[in-house]
C-alpha cells in the first residue's frame, strides 16, 4: 500500500519558499564574486590560485557566521538578530561612504594642488 501524501501547510510552503531564496542568493553572491577575481588579480598583481583563497576565505567566514548567526538567534529571538545585523550592516555601509567620500576629497585636493 502506498503511502499518501499529504499537501504543504501554508508555514511549511513559506519556509520552502525562504530556503529557496536563501540558496539562489548565496549562489548569486558567490557568482558575483567569481565574476570580480580577474580584476581583483590584475588590482594585487597575483595569480589564479592565490585569488581563489578569496572565495576559500569567503565561504569559510559565511558559513560559520551563518551557523553562529542561528545560534544566536535560538538564543536571543529572530528579530533581535535579525535588527543588530541590519544596523551593524547600515553603519558599515555608512562608513565605506564616507571612506570613498574622504578618499575622493584628498584626490581631488591633490589634483587642485598640482
Amino acid at each position: 500500500m502506498a503511502p499518501t501524501r499529504t499537501p504543504l501547510t501554508k508555514t511549511q510552503l513559506l519556509g520552502l519558499v525562504a530556503m529557496a531564496l536563501g540558496v539562489l542568493v548565496i549562489a548569486n553572491d558567490f557568482t558575483a564574486l567569481s565574476v570580480a577575481l580577474p580584476h581583483i588579480e590584475r588590482e594585487f598583481k597575483t595569480d589564479v590560485t592565490t585569488v581563489q583563497w578569496v572565495i576559500n576565505g569567503y565561504a569559510l567566514v559565511f558559513g560559520v557566521l551563518i551557523v553562529t548567526g542561528g545560534r544566536l538567534a535560538d538564543m536571543f529571538g529572530r528579530r533581535i538578530v535579525r535588527s543588530i545585523g541590519f544596523q551593524r550592516a547600515a553603519a558599515k555601509i555608512g562608513l565605506q561612504n564616507l571612506v570613498y567620500n574622504m578618499r575622493r576629497m584628498v584626490s581631488l585636493e591633490r589634483m587642485a594642488a598640482t
